[in-house]
């Protein structure tokens, strides 16, 4: 069985061959050719027979139109898909007695799970085909049409590397926060932002960046998107900087027990700062009740109430 897949431009020669060959003969030509592809799917094309065979009878399909419901500009994974396809004759009719073949590339990306109407389940990310082609019962001769769908299930992965967790940076050692990671992604091509602001990756999906410290936490956010998802992907890392840290007093067992600083103030502050548990004493001065209280927990209460 010989397969006719053929772009519109040939199409387009093919009929205007029909048509010179046609005149020649003194018949009439059909001016009506179903040619016109304005407001087609993108991803359709029309498809015709090269030598005018007639498929079925005197009406040869001459186009297939591919469906697929629910429409979108990308899938999930396990997502249930419906196909259906539309045969059209020379004159722009819908042909009804051809019999329709559906095949899917990578053959493994779907699996079929009824066969009036099509319906596939969709089993790996990328991009997916499906092929229709039509056949009559009296003709040796195929029509075929595709169409294409993206499967992605989720936003880009993001790899961070740099800064580590629970790192603390000085001035000493850098008056920068270096940012590393690798960003990948099953399909599309992904854009990796830090701190809003776009870094460019490498072949392999890696960026850097560097980041202006300030003095104390640095919450850096680096975010992915493809382009396929609403909401990017989002990697958060928070740093402790400082220009210069104190150093540390340790015990003769190597424990930490204090810092060591120059000039201060040191604050050694217990448990009875905070909560001494009494309750405020109320004493009058001056005429007017006044609350006593030694503690920051009666203070809180005050202002409560």
């Amino acid at each position: 069985m010989s397969t006719t897949r053929l772009t519109p431009r040939i199409a387009v020669w093919v009929a205007s061959f029909a048509l010179l060959a046609g005149c020649a003969g003194g018949e009439t030509p059909n001016a009506t050719n179903g040619g016109d592809s304005s407001g087609e799917d993108a991803g359709m094309t029309k498809v015709g027979s090269p030598d005018g065979q007639a498929g079925a009878g005197s009406r040869p399909a001459l186009r297939v139109e591919v469906g697929l419901t629910p429409a979108g500009p990308v899938y999930a994974l396990e997502a249930p898909v419906k196909l259906n396809a539309q045969v059209f004759d020379r004159a722009g009719e819908s042909v009804s007695d051809a019999s329709v073949n559906w095949s899917v590339s990578p053959s493994d990306a779907a699996s079929q799970f009824s066969s009036d109407p099509p319906r596939y389940r969709l089993q790996q990310e990328g991009e997916i085909t499906f092929e229709a082609c039509a056949s009559f019962d009296d003709s040796d001769h195929e029509y075929c049409n595709e169409r294409s769908v993206i499967v992605d299930n989720n936003p880009p992965d993001i790899e961070l590397n740099k800064p580590e967790i629970g790192v603390m940076l000085d001035g000493s050692n850098t008056d920068v926060i270096v940012v590393e990671g690798k960003v990948t992604d099953s399909h599309g091509t992904p854009r990796v932002y830090v701190d809003g602001t776009r870094r460019e990756l490498d072949d392999e999906g890696r960026f850097q960046a560097e980041v202006e410290p300030h003095f104390g936490v640095n919450r850096i956010e680096v975010t992915a998107n493809d382009g396929l998802h609403e909401e990017p992907s989002r990697a958060i890392r928070e740093v402790i900087w400082a220009p210069h840290y104190g150093s540390l007093q340790v015990d003769a067992d190597d424990k930490t027990i204090g810092a060591a600083f120059g000039k201060g103030l040191a604050l050694d502050l217990g448990q009875h700062f905070f909560d001494d548990g009494e309750a405020p004493k109320s004493e009058t001065m001056n005429g007017e009740t006044a609350s006593i209280t030694e503690d920051l927990a009666d203070i809180l209460l005050l202002l409560l109430e």
